[in-house]
């Protein structure tokens, strides 16, 4: 496919998406489909627009969930959050916003996710 073709590809998922400047992660895949079903975009390298469209927009991810029983969350680790040395997860975090390079709402979501305090 020519550089033109995934240009003009890249201007149609724009204008199906809007103005919007948040969107998720499902109406780009669910935009990046459509565009794969006709024929003259068919052959378009598929990541290379998710990596285009992510990079123009802000994509918005929900908050994250556990699906557990109430009796699980026992509140354990509030009596002993202030003793505990949390070296891993500093260096995990480290990874995910320099190697990674999550955003720090991902990151801070995670983090509220695996505190039982949240």
């Amino acid at each position: 496919m020519s550089e033109s073709a995934f240009n003009i590809a890249l201007r149609t998922i724009r204008l199906w998406l809007g103005n919007d400047l948040s969107i998720t992660r499902e109406s780009i895949d669910e935009k990046i489909d459509m565009l794969l079903l006709i024929p003259f975009y068919s052959k378009c390298d598929r990541l290379a627009l998710i990596r285009e469209i992510e990079c123009l927009y802000r994509v918005r991810v929900d908050d994250f969930r556990i699906i557990e029983r109430s009796e699980r969350k026992l509140p354990w680790l509030y009596l002993k959050k202030s003793e505990i040395n949390w070296n891993f997860w500093m260096r995990y975090r480290a990874y995910l916003q320099e190697e990674k390079m999550f955003a720090p709402d991902t990151i801070l979501k995670t983090d509220n996710l695996t505190d039982p305090m949240c």
